[in-house]
């Protein structure tokens, strides 16, 4: 089970409907495919960077987590991979998430719950990972506007 981004984009959304539905099946597939991978590495980009869609820094992660070197431990270092973020291509829609046990870790931390661990209760604090900000929604419509205009040269 994928855990779903869903954002409304407004009248970005019906004209991005529109131009999709007159590609063809295939077209359509590798267009989607394309603004999926770039979301993904967006989002990627965000959460090594430790910082919310809007902007703000995460809360730090407690002292405990540190490298050889001193340095704090990245956080999401795993869930941020390729082989565990997954896109997902659908007719006209485009999933990112995680799945199975990633995706339950993920929700914990993006909705800031509370984890039964062996030793007792856990509370994360909200980090959200993923999120479509205007300068996504941009480049949503300039992948649109570049893919259509390659079909046209």
């Amino acid at each position: 089970m994928t855990a779903p981004l869903e954002h409304n984009l407004g009248e970005l959304a019906s004209w991005i409907q529109l131009s999709i539905d007159r590609l063809t099946p295939a077209e359509q597939r590798k267009l989607l495919r394309k603004i999926g991978q770039d979301l993904r590495r967006v989002n990627r980009e965000r959460m090594a960077a430790q910082t919310d869609p809007d902007g703000t820094a995460w809360e730090p992660r407690k002292e405990y987590g540190r490298t050889r070197r001193g340095r704090p431990k990245q956080m999401m270092r795993k869930l941020r991979q390729a082989k565990r973020l997954r896109v997902e291509i659908g007719d006209s829609l485009i999933r990112i998430g995680w799945r199975g046990h990633d995706s339950y870790l993920a929700s914990v931390h993006h909705f800031g719950l509370t984890q039964r661990l062996q030793f007792g209760m856990a509370h994360y604090p909200e980090r959200p990972l993923l999120g479509i900000t205007e300068g996504d929604a941009a480049m949503i419509q300039e992948s649109l506007l570049r893919h259509l205009q390659g079909m046209t040269s």
